[in-house]
């Protein structure tokens, strides 16, 4: 029962069935597969086919629904996609009855006291719906990814972090709950998560790193259908994410809401200005770092924890190091040869 429209898929299940009723206002038909390649629309062309066919409905017209390049006199011309209407839909027998109410459906193909049961859908369905969307799927990637570049500038892990591994999950559930992405890129996802973990508490940037974005990629691929359409996706989601981190590093020092939140002065001891907990007799006494400093980290020195920076270099657990200098309230330290 055609009520508004029976586009793509719902065309092919319309013609699929025994019977099809519209209402006046029902349409039927634009079922042009995405992506547009050739072998999606021989395919899916042979599929409306063979549909109309067993139905002994008119296959050429079902053909037309798919394929640009067919034409039908009087009807479609070369180049434009099939939507029937409820007129033409009766006139080419692709509508059985015209029925714009329940009771003018059952009377006219004489059923008495039916039993109509409505299905509405669920949460997770819902949820589904809305993640899964191309739209949607599209940016919750770019916001993942464009939190997860935050986190990275960031010292330790904390909200932008968080939030960017939820967003690029929900892409992912999303798509998974809608039969959309298999488990394998579930796993993927997992495995290149942890392994940006390990990353993340290792010197340098090495294997883990490298493996696990090869492995988020390669999942985000998957999940986002395949072929040329998800390439693009990841790119253009990649693209729009160092635009806005560009625009963000350009025109933020020099918005006003910035200017509101930033000193428009430097603090200077000249201007009066002092700085609490001044650490000057820390220089030159040896610790021991006690977290990764990249660059930024604890130092134990006598007995007691400092947050403390390195010039640079990534410095791991249990390295002796040696205070540099003390500058404000920051503790330079470098590794003891």
């Amino acid at each position: 029962y055609v009520k508004n429209r029976a586009w793509s898929a719902g065309a092919l299940i319309a013609i699929a069935c025994e019977k099809i009723a519209f209402t006046e206002s029902g349409s039927m038909g634009a079922a042009e597969p995405r992506p547009m390649e050739e072998k999606n629309v021989s395919a899916l062309r042979a599929e409306f086919s063979a549909t109309a066919e067993r139905r002994r409905r008119n296959p050429q017209i079902a053909e037309a629904m798919v394929d640009q390049s067919v034409e039908i006199k009087g009807l479609k011309p070369r180049g434009k996609l099939l939507t029937l209407t409820a007129s033409q839909a009766k006139k080419y027998g692709y509508a059985d009855f015209i029925a714009n109410t329940y009771d003018e459906l059952w009377r006219a193909i004489n059923v008495k006291e039916p039993k109509v049961v409505n299905e509405y859908l669920n949460w997770s369905e819902r949820f589904s719906q809305i993640t899964s969307d191309p739209t949607y799927s599209f940016l919750f990637l770019m916001g993942g990814l464009l939190l997860l570049f935050v986190e990275l500038q960031i010292p330790g892990f904390g909200i932008p972090g968080i939030l960017g591994i939820t967003l690029i999950v929900l892409t992912f559930v999303g798509n998974y709950l809608a039969g959309l992405a298999g488990i394998e890129a579930i796993l993927l996802l997992i495995g290149g998560i942890i392994l940006l973990l390990i990353e993340l508490h290792t010197p340098g940037f090495g294997i883990p790193g490298i493996t696990g974005i090869v492995a988020l990629f390669i999942s985000l691929y998957m999940v986002l259908g395949g072929g040329i359409n998800a390439i693009r996706s990841i790119i253009l989601a990649s693209i729009l994410v160092v635009g806005i981190i560009i625009l963000f590093i350009r025109y933020l020092p020099e918005s006003f809401v910035w200017k509101r939140l930033a000193l428009k002065e430097a603090t200077r001891t000249d201007a009066g200005y002092t700085v609490v907990n001044v650490q000057q007799d820390l220089v030159g006494k040896e610790g021991i770092s006690v977290t990764l400093l990249r660059p930024v980290g604890i130092v134990e020195i006598e007995n007691r924890r400092y947050d403390c920076l390195t010039e640079g270099e990534y410095i791991p657990p249990g390295t002796r190091v040696i205070v540099t200098k003390v500058i404000g309230n920051k503790i330079f330290v470098r590794k003891i040869s």
